[in-house]
C-alpha cells in the first residue's frame, strides 16, 4: 500500500499535500456542522420565555467595560516626572546671560552710539546722560570699560533688547541695577569665575528631584549656601539674585508619562463578561430590558449573528489549514514534493478525521442518553500511532487542535462540567501517552505501557472529578472511572491490532514490508542467483555483517538486512563485469573495453539496480541505500588505469552518481560492501589483519567525505568498526582437520 500510495504522491506532485489538507478540512467541517449551525429564536421584551437561555459562549459586555475603562482613565492624576535636561536648559540660560555681557565689553562705542541707544530706550529709569567727558569728541570710540557707568547701563539695556531672548530678559530683571553695574565692571577673570560658580551651583541643585511645592525651600537652603561662600558680598548677591530665577522645579508634569500612565490604568481593567453557560433568561420568567439587551449582545436577536459559532468553527478550520500547510513548507526545502512529509501528512490527516469522526459519533450517543459516553474516545492510542511515524511537533499540533474542536463538539447540549472533564481528560490522556513515547523511545511495551498510563491516569483523573464536583463514591464516579478504564483498553487493543498495519501503510520500513522481501524465493533474489550468483553471495555476507553491525549500535537491522539483499540487483544486467562472477580461469570481459566503458558498468550498476527495484515496486528505503551505498567514491582501479593513457581525464566520469549515505543503516552497508570484498584479498585471516583492513576502509571513506550526511557519532562509528572485524573473523576462521 504505501508504494501506491508514493506513486500517487508523485503524480499528484505539489498537488498531494494540498488536496490531503483540502479534503480533511471539508470532512471535518461536514462532520461538525449540525453541532454549530445557528439555533433560531424570536424574543420580545415583556414576552414570557418558553425556553430556558444560556449563554453560548464567553462574550465581553462592551458597555459596561467601556464605563470602567473611563473611570480608571479619570482616576489617574496628573504625572511628574525628574527631567534632568532642565539642569542643560538652565545652565544655557545663565552662558547665553553671560556671553552677552562678555560681547558688549569687548566692543567700542562712541557718544553717538550712546546718544542713539538713549534716544531709544526713552523709557529708562536711568538718570540723564550729562556727565559725559567733554574731553571726548561725539565720533570718538573707547573700549567700553572707559565709559562711564550710566553709559554703560545704557549699552547693556539696548543690548538686553536688541537680544530678543526671554531668558536673557528674566534674568536681567532679576538683578538690580548694582549687581548689573558690579557685571560689568569686574574684569573677565572674575566674570568668568563668578559663571564657574552659578554653573557648580546649578548643576549641585538641579541634579536632584525638585517639585514646585520644595521650590521656596530649596531657595532658602541655596541662599544660606551662597552666604556661607568665601566670597565678597557683591558677587553673594548676584549670585543669590540669578539663582531665585536660575532654579526651577525639575519634577515637571509630563503628557506623555500621563498619558501612558491612563492607558496602562485603562488596560489594567479586567473586561466585564458574561460567561459562557450562564442563565440569560429563566423559562417562565419575563424578558426585561437588561435581559433583552444580554440577549442582543449575544446575537439570539440577530439571525446573522447566530452564525457566530459556525463561522469560528470554519474559521478555525482554514487556521488549521494554513498552519499545517505552513509547518510542511517550513519543515524542509521542496517540502510539497517530499515523499516521506507527504506520508506523515496523509497519516495526519486521516487519524484526525477518522478521530473526530468517533468524537461526532459518541456525543450522538451522549445527548440521547448515555452519559459520559465520549469519555469512550480512545485519545490514549493516537500520540502512539502519530508520534513514532511523524514527529513531536505535528504531534503536539494535532492535540492542540484537537482539543480545540472537541469544544465545538462537546458544547452543544453539555453543561460546562462536563465538557470541562471531558477536553480535561483528553488533553492529559494524550500528553501522558506522549510522555511514554518520549520515555520509551518508541520500543513499546504494552504491558509496562498499560501500567504506565494506568496509574498516571488515576493520579490526573481523580483531581478532574472532585474539581468537577463529583464524589469518589457516587455512582457517577464509578460510571466514568470504569469509562477511562474500558477507554485504556480499548487503546491498547487498537494499537495490538492496528499498528504493524498502520506502520506499513506510513512507511517504507515496516516490519510487514520487510519481511515479505526477506522470503528468497523473491523473484529479484531467483534472479541474483541464477544470473550472478557471486554477486548473490556477496549480499548475503554482507548482510550478515551489516546487520550485527547495526544490532551493535540499535540502527534497524531487519531494514539492513533486507537493503543487503537486494542493494547490488543492478550486476544481473552485466554479471561478467564483476570479480566475484567469475569462474577460475575466466578471461575478465574488462579486458576487451576501454577504462571509461568498464567504469560505466561498474558504476551503472547502482542506477540500474534502482530501476529494476522500481519496477518490482520496491520500498523507498531499501532504493535509497541501493543509491547510496557507494556514496560518491572513486572507482579508483579504472580512473588510475585511463589517466596511463591520457592525464587529462574527467574525474567524476569514474565517481558513483550517489548520494552520500543519509542514514546510518546506508552508511553500515557502505562499509560492510567494501569489506567483504576486500577481505577475499587478505592473505593472513587473523584479527589484527581484519582490524587494519577494516581501518584502512573508514579512514578513506572518512577522507572522501562519505560520512557527512548519515550523523553517526564516533562512539557508534567504533561499534560498528568492532562488530564487523569480529563478524569477518568468524567467517574466515580455521577448521579441527579430521583424519582419514
Amino acid at each position: 500500500m504505501n508504494q501506491q500510495l508514493r506513486k500517487l504522491q508523485t503524480v499528484l506532485g505539489t498537488l498531494f499535500i494540498p488536496l490531503i489538507i483540502l479534503l480533511m478540512s471539508v470532512l471535518i467541517f461536514f462532520i461538525g456542522f449540525t453541532d454549530v449551525q445557528p439555533e433560531q429564536y424570536n424574543f420580545r421584551i415583556n414576552q414570557v420565555a418558553e425556553e430556558t437561555v444560556q449563554a453560548p459562549v464567553t462574550i465581553e459586555d462592551t458597555e459596561q467595560t467601556k464605563i470602567n475603562m473611563e473611570r480608571a482613565r479619570s482616576s489617574v492624576p496628573d504625572a511628574y516626572v525628574f527631567q534632568p535636561a532642565i539642569l542643560d536648559q538652565q545652565v544655557e540660560q545663565a552662558e547665553e546671560f553671560f556671553n552677552l555681557i562678555y560681547s558688549i565689553r569687548e566692543n567700542e562705542y562712541s557718544t553717538v552710539d550712546i546718544n542713539e541707544m538713549f534716544e531709544d530706550y526713552v523709557s529708562s529709569d536711568l538718570m540723564d546722560i550729562k556727565s559725559i567727558d567733554s574731553q571726548r569728541a561725539e565720533t570718538q570710540s573707547v573700549p567700553f570699560g572707559q565709559l562711564e557707568a550710566t553709559e554703560q547701563l545704557v549699552v547693556y539695556n539696548q543690548a538686553i533688547l536688541a537680544s530678543e531672548s526671554d531668558s536673557v530678559e528674566e534674568l536681567d530683571e532679576s538683578l538690580s541695577v548694582e549687581s548689573i553695574t558690579r557685571l560689568l565692571t569686574v574684569n573677565n577673570e572674575a566674570l568668568n569665575q563668578l559663571q564657574q560658580q552659578i554653573n557648580d551651583l546649578l548643576a549641585s541643585v538641579l541634579s536632584s528631584e525638585i517639585e514646585s511645592t520644595d521650590l521656596n525651600q530649596i531657595l532658602s537652603d541655596v541662599n544660606q549656601y551662597i552666604s556661607e561662600l568665601d566670597i565678597d558680598s557683591e558677587n553673594k548677591g548676584i549670585i543669590s539674585e540669578l539663582m531665585q530665577e536660575l532654579v526651577v522645579p525639575t519634577v515637571v508634569y509630563s503628557e506623555s508619562e500621563t498619558e501612558k500612565r491612563r492607558a496602562e490604568a485603562e488596560n489594567a481593567i479586567q473586561p466585564s463578561y458574561i460567561l459562557q453557560g450562564q442563565i440569560i433568561v429563566q423559562e417562565g420568567h419575563i424578558i426585561n430590558q437588561t435581559t433583552y439587551r444580554q440577549l442582543d449582545l449575544l446575537g439570539y436577536l440577530d439571525r446573522e449573528s447566530n452564525n457566530d459559532l459556525l463561522i469560528a468553527f470554519a474559521a478555525v478550520i482554514i487556521i488549521h489549514a494554513i498552519a499545517l500547510v505552513y509547518y510542511v513548507v517550513k519543515e524542509k526545502e521542496n517540502a510539497l514534493l517530499d515523499i516521506e512529509l507527504g506520508t506523515q501528512i496523509l497519516g495526519y490527516g486521516l487519524l484526525f478525521t477518522v478521530s473526530f469522526l468517533v468524537l461526532r459519533v459518541l456525543h450522538i450517543l451522549q445527548l440521547n442518553g448515555i452519559d459520559y459516553a465520549m469519555l469512550f474516545l480512545p485519545i490514549y492510542v493516537i500520540p502512539m500511532l502519530l508520534r513514532p511515524r511523524t514527529n513531536i511537533r505535528l504531534t503536539l499540533f494535532f492535540m492542540g487542535f484537537f482539543n480545540l474542536f472537541a469544544l465545538f463538539i462537546s458544547h452543544d447540549g453539555d453543561s460546562m462540567t462536563v465538557t470541562f472533564m471531558i477536553t480535561s481528560f483528553y488533553f492529559f490522556s494524550s500528553l501522558i501517552s506522549l510522555s511514554y513515547q518520549l520515555l520509551i523511545k518508541n520500543n513499546i511495551s504494552l504491558r509496562y505501557g498499560f501500567l504506565y498510563a494506568l496509574v498516571l491516569h488515576a493520579v490526573f483523573v481523580m483531581p478532574i472529578v472532585l474539581m468537577t464536583n463529583v464524589s469518589l463514591v457516587t455512582e457517577n464516579s464509578v460510571v466514568i472511572l470504569s469509562f477511562i478504564l474500558f477507554n485504556l483498553l480499548i487503546a491498547f487493543g487498537i494499537y495490538f491490532f492496528i499498528e504493524p498495519y498502520w506502520h506499513k501503510l506510513l512507511s517504507s520500513k515496516a516490519p510487514l514490508t520487510l519481511n515479505q522481501l526477506a522470503n528468497l524465493t523473491h523473484p529479484l533474489l531467483k534472479s541474483i542467483v541464477e544470473k550472478a550468483p557471486g554477486s548473490y553471495h556477496h549480499s548475503m555476507m554482507v548482510a550478515n555483517i551489516s546487520a550485527n553491525a547495526a544490532d551493535a549500535i540499535g540502527a534497524d537491522s531487519l531494514l539492513v538486512r533486507i537493503a543487503s539483499y537486494y542493494h547490488d540487483i543492478g550486476k544481473v544486467n552485466h554479471p561478467l563485469f564483476f570479480v566475484e562472477n567469475l569462474s577460475e580461469g575466466m578471461e575478465s570481459p574488462h579486458s576487451m573495453v576501454t577504462a571509461e566503458e568498464s567504469a560505466a558498468i561498474i558504476i551503472g550498476h547502482v542506477t540500474e539496480g534502482e530501476k529494476i527495484l522500481r519496477e518490482y515496486d520496491m520500498p523507498e528505503s531499501v532504493i535509497d541505500i541501493c543509491m547510496q551505498h557507494h556514496g560518491t567514491t572513486l572507482v579508483r582501479y579504472f580512473y588510475h588505469q585511463a589517466k596511463q593513457t591520457n592525464n587529462h581525464v574527467d574525474e567524476e566520469k569514474f565517481r558513483y552518481p550517489g548520494p552520500k549515505p543519509q542514514s546510518k543503516e546506508a552508511m553500515i552497508i557502505m562499509i560492510a560492501d567494501s569489506v567483504e570484498a576486500a577481505s577475499r584479498t587478505v592473505k593472513e585471516h587473523t584479527q589484527t589483519a581484519f582490524e587494519k583492513l577494516v581501518d584502512s576502509i573508514i579512514n578513506g571513506k572518512l577522507a572522501e567525505g562519505q560520512f557527512e550526511e548519515c550523523h553517526m557519532t564516533v562512539t557508534e562509528l567504533e561499534k560498528v568498526k568492532k562488530s564487523i572485524v569480529q563478524t569477518i573473523a568468524s567467517t574466515f576462521h580455521t577448521r579441527v582437520e579430521y583424519p582419514d
